[in-house]
């Protein structure tokens, strides 16, 4: 085509010279057909109000493209998901293109319908990513390749055939072809759809945008790379784009969602809180500035670019920063409600630091505000999951998929969402491999996710915690982050033998440790913005017990040393106390301190609510009381608020008292008024009359203090979290305090924070009286008792709530709802009892938990799950009758019939959203599951299955007769299960021609799985997905994942496990103990262990075998357990040096490093110098990394057999003139040719002799690479090595990568020549030993 063609349209400059050769080439290659048309340097806007640039919009005869130009020079390597060039690692460019060109697809049909034109019309829109970087190289895998091309001319390597921009042009229709009327139909829609040329220099406000290509997308949001005008440095801008065409009320939302993330991070100070430093307002909507982190990546690409080096410890201390960021978060009383691994940020420094970060905090929430404007911002956005990408949905709490999630507390959300995070972390993998498998968990007898169910070898203790963490029924799960910290601490890897001062970074040491030759860390208690607290042992001091405070940089360290000069001027028993320091422990500046309390004040309100009578009159004197000591010695605190004051038992009395810790902000000059954290913070400094920090800055933060305590709720105006005017008070009523004394609170704390200080108290005694006055005035009641359960059980519906066993607590918040019994209180919404004013965690579980018990015991019909409350979705049992074909009812008459009532509009609608969901195929079985989950039932178990199943097939039949079907079905003969593709007229689906191939593909591959089955009861996922690619006729764009769970899910005895596994309906359940506790490294096993880790591997095995029975299945898998009665367990079985080694020719054995018969293993080997075969997880540490830990704990040298052949293969190699290119080409050549065969040669004369020699060798040695033996067909050596009968003059100890798919240890896919002793799981960490005594531990410090 030439350029003067009035059909190649070039809309807008190219940005550079080399992108303006490429247009050329383009347009030349282009055929001039009255078809192939173009417009290039173009942008149009999209539905949600995205502006999408794109290079190229090309229409040929095969289809229609979004085409984008790289110019990228050098070598471009990577797969489907990431690329990488020039030392980066980037998205693939076609993620980006597929999505612009789904844009573009639905613009052209919304102009086509707008013009009551057939939107049949519009063509499958695909999407092409075309390289022209002069002499670049491309190494992509096969997936990575797909749709990607070089232009011609620009010799581009690598590709191969078939790949050339004219191949594009000159494909056939992948779906239906386009002839020129049809071109010059889509031409004139495109000319309505608003093109527009793509801007030389696009500008947000007063950024100029570095680039047109965004740097991350999401749901209503773009983040760009900008340069600052002034300063020059790079930051990140986050646009909200308004919606095309959108009313002022969405507007207006848009606006919101933008002003809430500004305004919840605005004054929280903490390099893990990612918060914006500037709102704009700008024509395409609002937009967020950040500093921009260049070496800061998603914790998904953070942990597939690392995961190969992370050890197991390192995952543990992932999993706690991150905790531990939440916790801080929590306790500024912000929520998150969203946590992915989106979301998640992991800064690495240069010197091998890392940092983790949290954003996207615009779904967050602060709990408890009032009903003004700010509650718009506050409250958060209703429908979470909406707001967020498929891919963060099995992160999201069960409730917030249901849009239920304000009928739990939000910190209950981020609980959930830190656990699955953790089981990513933990594991390496998402917790549901995709939207299908989520929705087969939710609606399985599963408690949460269970990460045993991936990777067996975790322990009992962390799988226990990641599974109470994420348990979908929100009043199981762990109660809030602290408990969540605490336990996570109680799980994490016994000490080793003997604690020895580390040398890594005292930040990331973990309890056991000991750092600086002195503090033995017993248990992390917190991180904030400026260091981290530990318990520590001193065995310097000869102190247990004690904190010690550690710097996170210089800056933090300065403000060390000048908290350690306040606490010595202090001496109070309710103000923490120096005990040494500042000193340096490795690298960091620390100080220690007496402990001021595990709990703090804040975490109080967050569990119980407002303070009780007492609490309010104790913790008032307490509170007074330091505070008189530090202005006695002229000291400012500056950050007085409920998380800096511990709560802890009085040694005398043993009731729980305040001490007042952090005085990092006492030397801050009184000039600085923003120094502090709000709400507590006077927001009325800086006036003409109070320029400076005063006295009465440092009351107003006791009185914000005292008014959290007494609300539960943290103070705050009408316009939000400060005031609008200078004379503007906060919200202070009744309503907010117990009623006892709420008018006397009202008095207080409106005197106490009044905008005009000299209308406050006059002094801190003063202030002090006056709230000693306010709690006289209280009424004391009888009410003082405890949750009664006896009671609880009796209740009847009339039975008044102060006599149905509630506590105190929950009846003082229920006496707001207006219910007077449990009857009343059962009609009473959940959201209602949700907002309650000064309602605690535990008391708002126990009100939750009492109306479950009541409402299921007491309701007329026992409701067996929740119904939903969209129009047009009823119980499904509400269907039956309606969807009944009536007696001499034709097929079209029953249509005719159901289509006048719209009976089935919503469920079609329904279904079609599901369907696209799980990638527009799906099966029956899963569409009735997820119907029942939406749709609700009174029924039980197996009629509510047979009504849903019942919904689908009336579906089914009623599209078959429509017009334009959506749906393309296929029933399976032997189990009347039935596939069901999505083809709808739009082209959001299938093809009615790809549905067809993707569906008989399908019944292929789940009749393969019959087939398989028929030979063995458990088929691995590597098997079985090698299984479909031979039989594989065509390529199906559903993952192999996804593949697999419909094809299971078709056949006839296949079910599906948690590692992708094919197993029989019938499954064994001896067998399917043994295999589920196949790598278990556990020192003690329970029943109900044993059937949680059973279940979670294989779902449909609900009963294990009872002993003794299970004891033999027991012995299979882990045979250094047994049975002991008085216990009622499986521990340790007692062994002695001679009877050491297990025979599992056909099992692995899974001991821990700190079993006895695991260390006498290794010792008894050492000693007979026999053979050994251990198998190593490569997802925690590499398989040179576990080497290095074994051997260092053992004494024995590892020989990397990759090294060790490649060097005697070069050597014999120059010894016969051989060339080393010629051994490259042979060994790249397939099984059988000459070449090969002479390969294989030399490598036996090569190897033979030196592995003679090693072999001889009288030193223990642990080999690693063994497969590089099988592939030059040595396996006979290692045969040998193995051999019982073989003498050796060492021991000699093979390490191998163990498969990912749950199947025995292999080399590179040759099965591995065990001995008689099989193979043994190396435990996660090693060694793992009983921990010593104190004295030993003191002595070893010493």
């Amino acid at each position: 085509m030439k350029r003067s063609s009035p059909l190649w349209r070039v809309m807008g400059d190219a940005a550079q010279a080399q992108e303006a050769a490429a247009l050329d080439r383009v347009c030349e290659l282009l055929p001039e057909d009255g078809i192939a048309r173009a417009w290039a340097n173009v942008t149009f806007t999209d539905a949600s109000g995205r502006l999408n640039e794109v290079d190229v919009l090309l229409i040929t005869s095969g289809g229609m493209y979004i085409v984008e130009l790289k110019g990228w020079h050098g070598e471009i390597h990577g797969n489907q998901q990431d690329w990488v060039h020039a030392g980066r690692v980037q998205r693939n460019p076609r993620r980006l293109a597929n999505l612009k060109a789904k844009r573009l697809a639905s613009v052209l049909k919304d102009v086509a319908r707008r013009n009551r034109i057939d939107d049949r019309i519009v063509p499958f829109v695909g999407e092409a990513i075309v390289l022209h970087g002069q002499g670049s190289t491309v190494r992509l895998d096969e997936y990575g390749a797909e749709q990607v091309f070089a232009l011609d001319g620009f010799q581009v390597q690598g590709l191969g055939a078939g790949h050339n921009f004219s191949d594009l042009v000159s494909q056939p229709a992948f779906r239906d072809p386009i002839d020129i009327p049809r071109a010059n139909n889509i031409d004139q829609l495109m000319n309505r759809a608003g093109l527009m040329p793509r801007a030389k220099q696009r500008m947000i406000g007063q950024y100029a945008l570095d680039s047109s290509e965004t740097l991350d997308e999401g749901v209503g949001w773009q983040d760009f790379l900008v340069t600052h005008p002034q300063a020059k440095t790079k930051r990140r801008i986050r646009l909200f784009p308004y919606p095309k065409g959108a009313s002022k009320e969405s507007r207006g939302e848009t606006d919101r969602r933008a002003t809430r993330e500004f305004r919840l991070t605005d004054g929280i100070r903490h390099p893990g809180i990612i918060g914006p430093a500037d709102l704009l307002t700008t024509d395409e909507g609002p937009a967020l500035v950040f500093n921009y982190d260049a070496h800061e990546l998603s914790l998904t690409d953070y942990l597939a670019q690392n995961g190969d080096s992370l050890t197991f410890a390192d995952r543990e201390s992932l999993t706690q920063d991150l905790a531990e960021l939440v916790r801080f978060a929590h306790g500024q009383r912000l929520t998150h409600r969203a946590l992915s691994p989106s979301s998640v940020r992991v800064h690495s420094s240069d010197a091998g630091g890392r940092e983790v970060r949290i954003r996207d905090w615009d779904l967050g929430k602060r709990p408890g505000e009032g009903t003004t404007t700010e509650t718009l911002i506050s409250r958060g956005v209703t429908d979470v999951a909406a707001a967020v990408s498929q891919d963060a949905f099995c992160y999201l709490a069960p409730e917030t998929l249901r849009n239920a999630s304000d009928s739990s507390s939000p910190q209950a959300l981020d609980v959930y969402g830190v656990g699955a995070l953790a089981f990513l972390i933990l594991t390496g993998r998402p917790p549901a491999v995709n939207h299908a498998a989520l929705e087969a968990l939710l609606n399985s007898e599963a408690a949460g996710f269970d990460p045993r169910a991936v990777l067996p070898e975790i322990s009992d203790a962390y799988a226990d915690v990641i599974l109470r963490a994420t348990a979908f029924s929100e009043l199981h799960r762990i109660i809030d982050m602290g408990a969540l910290l605490d336990d996570l601490s109680n799980a994490r890897s016994a000490p080793a033998l003997t604690p020895a001062d580390t040398d890594i970074d005292p930040l990331e040491a973990a309890p056991g440790d000991i750092v600086g030759e002195r503090f033995e860390i017993v248990k992390r208690r917190g991180s904030g913005s400026t260091g981290i607290a530990l318990e520590v042992d001193d065995y310097t001091l000869d102190r247990e017990g004690v904190i010690l405070k550690l710097a996170k940089d210089d800056a933090s360290a300065a403000r060390l040393h000048a908290e350690a000069a306040t606490l010595d001027r202090l001496d109070h028993p309710r103000i923490v106390k120096r005990v040494d320091g500042p000193l340096t422990v490795g690298t960091r500046q620390a100080i220690v301190m007496t402990d001021a309390g595990a709990e703090t004040v804040a975490d109080r309100i967050r569990l119980e609510g407002r303070a009780t009578l007492e609490q309010l009159e104790r913790y008032g004197d307490d509170l007074f009381s330091a505070m008189a000591h530090i202005e006695e010695r002229g000291i400012f605190h500056r950050d007085i608020k409920p998380s800096n004051l511990a709560v802890k038992p009085d040694p005398g009395t043993r009731k729980p008292h305040l001490q007042l810790f952090d005085f990092s902000l006492s030397d801050e000059p009184v000039a600085n008024i923003k120094s502090g954290s709000k709400p507590y913070l006077d927001p009325y400094l800086g006036s003409r009359e109070r320029p400076q920090y005063d006295s009465a800055a440092e009351r107003f933060a006791i009185a914000a203090t005292l008014f959290e305590l007494a609300s539960a709720d943290a103070l705050w105006w009408e316009e939000g979290d400060r005031p609008a005017r200078p004379t503007d008070p906060p919200v202070i009523e009744l309503s907010q305090f117990e009623s006892s004394i709420a008018e006397a609170m009202v008095d207080f704390f409106r005197t106490a924070l009044h905008p005009s200080a000299a209308a406050r108290h006059p002094s801190l005694e003063a202030m002090r009286k006056a709230w000693a006055h306010a709690l006289s005035t209280a009424e004391i009641g009888d009410g003082d008792f405890a949750a009664n359960d006896q009671k609880a059980e009796q209740a009847e519906l009339s039975t008044l709530l102060r006599e149905s066993g509630l506590s105190a607590r929950a009846l003082s918040a229920l006496s707001r709802s207006g219910a007077t019994t449990v009857g009343e209180l059962l009609g009473v919404p959940p959201m209602a009892i949700n907002q309650i004013r000064g309602l605690g965690e535990q008391v708002r579980r126990e009100i939750s938990s009492r109306i479950r018990e009541w409402r299921a015991r007491l309701s007329q019909t026992t409701t067996v799950s929740e119904t939903s409350n969209v129009p047009g979705r009823r119980p499904v049992e509400k269907f039956i009758s309606p969807l009944t074909q009536k007696h001499g009812e034709t097929d079209e008459q029953w249509r005719a019939r159901i289509r006048k009532q719209s009976l089935l509009r919503q469920p079609i609608d329904d279904v079609s959203t599901w369907i696209a969901e799980l990638g527009h195929v799906a099966t029956v079985s899963e569409l009735a599951t997820k119907l029942l989950r939406e749709y609700g039932s009174t029924l039980g178990d197996g009629p509510r299955q047979d009504a849903a199943r019942g919904i689908i097939d009336a579906l089914i039949k009623f599209d078959l007769r429509a017009q334009s079907p959506r749906f393309l079905t296929q029933r399976m003969r032997d189990t009347g299960e039935a596939v069901i593709a999505f083809t709808p007229d739009s082209g959001e689906g299938l093809s009615f021609d790809s549905a067809e191939t993707h569906i008989e593909a399908l019944v292929r591959h789940a009749h393969k799985v019959d087939s398989l089955l028929s030979e063995t009861e458990i088929i691995p996922a590597l098997a079985l997905r090698e299984a479909f690619v031979t039989q594989a006729q065509e390529s199906l764009s559903l993952p192999d994942a996804r593949i697999a769970q419909i094809a299971i899910g078709l056949s006839n005895a296949g079910r599906i496990s948690s590692m992708g596994e094919a197993y029989r309906s019938d499954l064994d359940a001896s067998r399917a103990v043994e295999v589920a506790l196949r790598g278990a490294a556990t020192r003690e096993l329970a029943m109900v262990t044993i059937e949680q880790r059973v279940r979670s591997r294989f779902p449909n095995v609900t009963v294990i075998p009872s002993r003794p029975q299970l004891d033999d299945a027991v012995r299979a898998a882990l045979p250094h357990l047994e049975w002991r009665a008085e216990q009622s367990k499986y521990v340790l079985r007692e062994i002695n040096d001679t009877s050491s080694t297990y025979t599992a020719s056909s099992t692995s054995m899974a001991e821990t490093g700190s079993d006895p018969a695991f260390a006498t293993k290794l010792s008894a080997s050492l000693r007979d110098h026999s053979a050994l075969v251990f198998a190593t997880s490569v997802r925690h540490r590499s398989l040179r990394q576990a080497a290095d830990v074994l051997a260092a704990s053992t004494g024995v040298r590892v020989i990397d057999l990759a090294d060790f052949t490649l060097n005697a293969l070069k050597s014999t190699a120059d010894q016969n003139g051989v060339s080393w290119d010629a051994v490259l080409r042979a060994d790249s050549e397939g099984e059988g040719t000459q070449n090969r065969r002479n390969l294989l040669q030399l490598a036996r004369m090569a190897v033979s002799p030196r592995w003679q020699e090693l072999m001889a060798t009288a030193e223990p040695l642990l080999l690693i690479n063994t497969a590089v033996l099988a592939r030059l067909g040595l396996t006979d050596l290692v045969a040998h090595l193995c051999d019982l009968a073989t003498p050796r003059a060492a021991a000699r100890w093979i390490l191998l990568p163990k498969p990912q798919s749950g199947r025995a240890p292999d080399l590179d896919g040759i099965p591995m020549p065990f001995g008689a002793d099989g193979w043994t799981n190396l435990p996660l960490e090693l060694p793992l030993l009983p921990a010593p005594s104190a004295p030993a531990r003191k002595a070893a410090a010493q």
